[in-house]
């Protein structure tokens, strides 16, 4: 799908409605802008699995890999598909350069994905401040039902964080 640049149409209309290139009209030339429209893209992830990405426009799994972000643009997104179960809420934990094997409480999610990053919605307090440079994060996601957990996915990949240079 592709966007044209307003300008491009404003002038299209004129040349339709008064003439554009004739000898008596003054000469004018139109540069057509068109870009791509981005948004989070469809990721398609196996049931009671689930993903690391760079962003949300990426469907690529960082896990058991690396992914290098500026300064400015720090995140990782953890996507996930426990399929037709029934839950309420959604915990990401995150294991820390294997300091802490069960995990830290990450944040949480009603949805299929947990964006991490500097003051990111429903980010632990410990974790405000973003993914840091120089660490390997390992991750779990726990599907909840009225506050229990009813299921757990786990990976024993990490994704080493990077500075982008």
């Amino acid at each position: 799908m592709y966007r044209i640049g307003l300008g491009f149409i404003a002038l299209s209309i004129l040349c339709f409605t008064y003439g554009c290139g004739g000898e008596e009209s003054a000469s004018v030339s139109a540069k057509k802008t068109i870009a791509p429209i981005t948004g989070p893209v469809t990721v398609n992830i196996p049931v009671n699995r689930f993903i690391v990405t760079s962003d949300l426009n990426s469907a690529k799994d960082l896990l058991g890999g690396s992914d290098q972000d500026t300064p400015q643009d720090r995140q990782l997104v953890i996507q996930w598909n426990f399929g037709a179960l029934q839950m309420d809420d959604a915990h990401v934990f995150v294991d820390i350069n294997g300091q802490n094997p069960k995990g830290k409480y990450l944040g949480g999610s009603r949805g299929s994905h947990f964006v991490w990053k500097p003051n990111g919605e429903r980010t632990s307090a410990p974790f405000q401040q973003g993914p840091q440079f120089g660490n390997k994060y390992r991750f779990i996601v726990k599907a909840l039902r009225q506050e229990q957990v009813v299921r757990i996915l786990e990976s024993d990949k990490t994704v080493s964080y990077q500075q982008k240079n």
